[in-house]
C-alpha cells in the first residue's frame, strides 16, 4: 500500500481526483491479476507456486491462497498499466515483456538487494525508496523500448522480439551482467554502489 501511495503521488499532480484515477485502473489490474500467470516466466509462476505451497501448510485454504499468492508480482502492476498507457501496446504484452526483464536483468535480485540493505537513519530509507522508484520506473521504460521493435502485425512472438532487442543491443546488455556479477561478488554493497548500478542501468 505504501509503495502504490507512493506511485501514485510520484505519477500525478497535487490535484488528481483520486475516485476517477482509482476507476481508471481498478478493470485492468483486476484482470491483470486474472491473468497473471499468461505473462509471467516460469521460473516466477514456480515461486507463485512455492508461495501457494507456504500459505497451504499453513492451513489457508487453497483458493485463498491462490488468491494471495498471486500478489507476489502486483506490486508492479502500476508500472505495467501506465507502460500500456504510454506506449498504447496491450497491456499483456507489456506486462510479459516487463516480467521477462525482470528475470532476464535480475532486476528482482537487484530490488533484493536494495529492501535488504540495513537502514540506519531516515536518509537511508528515503535513498531505499528512491533507488526502487527508480529501478520501477526504468524497467517500464525498458519494456516500452522492447515493444517498439515488437512487429505491428503481432505476428512475431514477444519472446522473439525480447531475444532481438538483447542481441542488437548485446554488448550493452552483456555489460549490465558482467557489472552485475561485481555487484554480487561485492561484500561492501550500500547506497553510493547502488547509485553507480542504476547509472548502469539507465544505459541499457
Amino acid at each position: 500500500a505504501r509503495r502504490s501511495t507512493r506511485w501514485f503521488l510520484r505519477n500525478y499532480s497535487e490535484d488528481f481526483e483520486v475516485g476517477k484515477v482509482l476507476q481508471q485502473f481498478y478493470e485492468p489490474l483486476t484482470m491483470l491479476k486474472k491473468n497473471i500467470l499468461k505473462v509471467l516466466t516460469k521460473e516466477q509462476i514456480s515461486l507463485i507456486g512455492k508461495k501457494k505451497a507456504s500459505y497451504i501448510d499453513c492451513d489457508v485454504p487453497s483458493a485463498l491462497a491462490d488468491e494471495i499468492s498471486r500478489y507476489l508480482f502486483m506490486f508492479n502492476a502500476l508500472d505495467v498499466l501506465q507502460g500500456a498507457n504510454e506506449s498504447g501496446a496491450a497491456y499483456i504484452d507489456v506486462a510479459k515483456v516487463y516480467f521477462m526483464l525482470s528475470a532476464r536483468l535480475d532486476l528482482s535480485w537487484l530490488r533484493e538487494k536494495i529492501i535488504s540493505h540495513k537502514i540506519d537513519s531516515q536518509w537511508d530509507e528515503l535513498a531505499r525508496s528512491v533507488l526502487l522508484d527508480d529501478v520501477d520506473y526504468q524497467q517500464r521504460i525498458l519494456a516500452i523500448n522492447v515493444l517498439d521493435y515488437h512487429p505491428k502485425d503481432k505476428k512475431q512472438s514477444i519472446d522473439k522480439t525480447f531475444d532481438q532487442w538483447c542481441e542488437k543491443y548485446s554488448s550493452i546488455y552483456n555489460r549490465w551482467k558482467n557489472f552485475l556479477g561485481d555487484v554480487l561478488a561485492s561484500q561492501g554493497a550500500g547506497y553510493i554502489m547502488y547509485a553507480v548500478v542504476m547509472r548502469e542501468l539507465y544505459d541499457l
